[in-house]
């Protein structure tokens, strides 16, 4: 893996020699300010920061680290399961045009958890009867993030009553739109709100997009659209300085504007966020798309922790052909992007002569034994079909 090395991995050294920040963003007071969402309190799960728990359908199971939290996990699996990513089945998804789902996301708070063992151990050392397991499996999915003391400020009051849930809704406010002592019936009202919700993501005029959010064209705030166009050629681009400027703008005391700011923010580093999740789906079934969205992370994220990436390059470097597929694979985004435009008849020849000799490259890997690189190798050789089309015909239509 030359390549992602020499792209990756120096950078990745000296960040985790840093070690992660932990300080608190400033947060518009018209968002909840999300707290304990931090490296040092993760414990399994999917990994996630404050931006993650803002503009979704949020649900908080908060349980308590006692000699009843097996039982507190038993009621808690199932309501965490409705996070989209829970959902998900990778077996047979294209994952070329595949969005995965994001509306709901599920949060396990641990109070009182002196080791975060004492959550883990409930399933990796005691043992599990079947039934047990089967409720507890919720707890345990990648799309289940479990932290310690997760909350807010003006948080809902649990009373000192556990598990206790509560779901926040995508817009902005910090009232919750249910609260209570989790319990199978509340389970069931919990869950009839959180469907509610998510119609009213459905509803929404503007679509959630990478980077944008459901903010559309930014009113305040220019120097994004500038920094995206700009990511387009450049081999790297940084997004340091315009979340920097955003932060200054979710300060303000205009509410549009704060209001504004904070949604582009948190678009950001949502956009990071799923990016990193799904490589971590991809890289078992298509390494090739993993290594393609590889490197938009390092495009617009060169900082990335290099522990955030450690199961990722071990389990690419099993893949000992993911790096030639993998270009392969960029250069076809490249050429079939839609504001993609050959500057002339011989540059596309050039690029038409290069696409066939992809597909003989492509050849061999499509009888390989390895099923994997044998399926890429059938989706590439599939989609350079496409592309030649493609090409040729933005020439033609001059």
């Amino acid at each position: 893996m030359k390549h992602l090395t020499a792209i990756g991995i120096s950078f990745l050294s000296a960040a985790l020699l840093a070690g992660p920040a932990e300080k608190l963003d400033p947060v518009s007071e018209f968002y909840p300010d999300w707290q304990g969402v931090t490296p040092n309190g993760y414990i399994c799960g999917r990994e996630i920061g404050p931006s993650d728990l803002r503009h979704k359908v949020t649900i908080v199971v908060e349980v308590e680290a006692n000699e009843k939290l097996k039982e507190q996990l038993m009621l808690a699996g199932p309501i965490v399961t409705y996070s989209s990513l829970n959902g998900v089945s990778t077996e047979g998804l294209d994952w070329d045009t595949l969005d995965l789902p994001r509306d709901v996301i599920a949060v396990v708070s641990v109070h009182g958890a002196k080791k975060h063992s004492v959550v883990t151990d409930i399933w990796e050392k005691q043992g599990l009867k079947e039934e047990e397991a089967a409720l507890i499996r919720g707890c345990r999915q990648l799309g289940t993030s479990v932290y310690d003391d997760v909350t807010f400020t003006g948080a809902p009051d649990n009373g000192g009553k556990y598990p206790f849930v509560y779901v926040m809704g995508p817009g902005a406010g910090k009232e919750p739109l249910y609260k209570g002592e989790l319990t199978e019936a509340s389970a069931k009202e919990a869950i009839a709100v959180v469907n509610k919700a998510k119609r009213q993501i459905a509803g929404w005029d503007q679509k959630w997009q990478p980077f944008y959010g459901n903010v559309g064209v930014p009113k305040y705030n220019t120097s994004l659209a500038k920094a995206l166009e700009k990511g387009k050629t450049a081999r790297k681009c940084p997004l340091d300085s315009v979340q920097k400027g955003l932060l200054a703008d979710i300060k303000s005391a205009d509410e549009e504007r704060s209001k504004e700011a904070q949604i582009l923010f948190d678009a950001i580093n949502q956009t990071r966020s799923d990016l990193l999740i799904r490589i971590r789906y991809e890289v078992g079934e298509r390494p090739h798309c993993a290594y393609y969205d590889l490197q938009t992370l390092f495009k617009y994220w060169p900082n990335t922790p290099k522990k955030a990436l450690d199961a990722v390059m071990t389990r690419m470097k099993a893949y000992p052909l993911a790096e030639s597929l993998g270009k392969i694979y960029v250069k076809l985004k490249l050429w079939s992007d839609p504001s993609f435009t050959c500057k002339n008849a011989s540059e596309a020849k050039k690029i038409v002569a290069e696409l066939k000799k992809m597909k003989k490259q492509l050849a061999p890997h499509k009888e390989s034994q390895n099923i994997n690189i044998q399926n890429g190798a059938l989706l590439l050789d599939s989609k350079i079909d496409g592309v030649i089309d493609l090409v040729q015909s933005k020439v033609e239509s001059k």
